[in-house]
């Protein structure tokens, strides 16, 4: 589809949908409000940039008739308006109501596809959090988003947008739950290991938690090495610092994260990662389960900057099943994590095509046609 981008034209948020409104908190104090609901009920710290699928809360019928709080259609856009989640989004995959934290939107099918709307916002989400305000913290507004003014193609041009970048969410979301229920299957491997019995030993008589190496930004060279930070993938780089598999625990920032590392690696010095020393169990997929079971996230040393401290964490105390039940184990569940790893690796990689991809569609300075052919070799 061709793009005009001369035709486009400057359309605020509150005439591109029918309505623009937030939600409510049923009373707390009457607990029938929340017992055996059937309405799913949005919190902003549900709203992770994606369709809303899941929910911590159902409330009544009861509770909506009592309320502020309302039923919004499937296809509304939600973004945070308040505190540490401000400028968050998601969109209801079916009727939904949603608490005073967040903005709904919905849109109005004959000038706009709430996608579109949806992708708008995200990719003007620093501006929109700009505007913020608030000494306590950052608010926004229904008003200030009311007003926000996105350049609006045709309805057609709108869909065709959506339909590229969501390709890349779709996808991204399935690689997520194929991830997750890997990962559910191995930690239930895991788990019967576990219920084995075992002697008790010190974490640093099975493994050393080595340092990473400093690796700026600047100094990458893009290649098919994983870089690890404390949250994970970071990046890649043309040379591996460890052989894969391996182990990676993050030591500062996102501190006590474990992560599995299917390939050759690169961790960088916000991490530690892990060399088995323990003849007797060598296995590496063992250290990364038994290492995410330990808490690690609550052991923090450092309250300004959170630290993992190596030595206190080789001195905690671990239960070690019999060899021969680890190897089981491990030939269970490599395949399982290696696809987690795979699916993730993909999904980062995807994510940062998108978030290409992204600015020049909205712009209309990318053509859908050639974005189109950007995903052939993709997806």
């Amino acid at each position: 589809m061709t793009q005009t981008r001369s035709s486009w034209s400057a359309r605020t948020v509150a005439e591109l949908c029918k309505l623009v409104t937030s939600g409510g908190t049923p009373s707390r104090s009457n607990p029938d409000f929340y017992s055996q609901g059937t309405i799913p009920w949005v919190k902003t710290g549900d709203l992770h940039d994606g369709y809303v699928i899941e929910y911590d809360e159902y409330v009544t019928e009861s509770a909506i008739q009592n309320s502020s709080a309302k039923v919004l259609p499937e296809g509304t856009v939600l973004m945070a308006m308040y505190g540490a989640t401000v400028g968050m989004l998601g969109m209801l995959a079916e009727p939904a109501a949603c608490n005073q934290a967040a903005c709904a939107m919905v849109a109005n099918p004959d000038l706009c596809d709430p996608r579109w709307l949806f992708y708008a916002l995200r990719n003007d989400r620093s501006r929109i959090v700009s505007r913020a305000n608030g000494a306590a913290q950052q608010n926004l507004s229904g008003t200030t988003i009311k007003r926000l003014a996105f350049l609006t193609p045709d309805l057609a041009q709108q869909s065709a947008i959506a339909d590229v970048l969501g390709a890349l969410d779709d996808k991204i979301a399935i690689n997520s739950r194929i991830a997750d229920s890997a990962h559910a299957l191995a930690k239930a491997e895991y788990a019967s290991l576990m219920n084995s019995t075992g002697d008790t030993t010190t974490l640093g008589e099975l493994l050393t938690l080595e340092y990473g190496k400093p690796l700026p930004a600047t100094s990458r060279v893009p290649g098919p090495v994983d870089v690890f930070g404390s949250g994970g993938i970071v990046g890649s780089h043309n040379e591996a610092f460890a052989a894969g598999p391996g182990v990676v625990v993050g030591r500062k920032g996102t501190a006590g994260a474990v992560h599995w590392a299917a390939r050759h690696f690169y961790p960088i010095d916000t991490t530690f990662y892990v060399v088995p020393k323990n003849a007797q169990v060598n296995s590496l997929i063992f250290c990364y389960f038994l290492l995410g079971s330990l808490g690690l996230r609550e052991q923090n040393s450092d309250s300004a900057v959170p630290g993992l401290n190596r030595n206190g964490a080789h001195a905690m105390e671990v239960r070690l099943p019999d060899a021969e039940l680890i190897r089981r184990f491990t030939l269970a569940a490599m395949p399982l994590t290696d696809l987690a790893a795979q699916a993730e690796r993909e999904s980062v990689s995807l994510a940062a095509i998108r978030d290409a991809l992204l600015p020049q569609l909205m712009s209309g300075k990318l053509r859908v046609g050639d974005a189109e052919k950007v995903l052939e070799g993709v997806l």
